[in-house]
């Protein structure tokens, strides 16, 4: 994790699978491009309090066509 001081707030940076591995406490076991990876992500959001909608609007649907093609 890089911290920068930004003078009056401090700004943290850290990638996101390793923030998804810290919350299920191991790594986890499927690859976030694939159904089971997906879902086991948003179910850990989920559960630090942060739902997520059904339908990711645009977002979704370019990862979807990127696994896709």
């Amino acid at each position: 994790m890089l911290g920068i001081d930004t003078g009056r707030y401090p700004l943290y940076e850290v990638h996101p699978e390793v923030s998804f591995q810290a919350m299920a406490g191991k790594a986890l076991p499927h690859p976030k491009h694939t159904w089971a990876g997906g879902s086991l992500r948003r179910r850990l959001l989920a559960d630090a309090g942060i739902d997520l909608p059904g339908d990711l609007g645009d977002a979704g649907r370019g990862q979807a066509l990127a696994i896709r093609y």
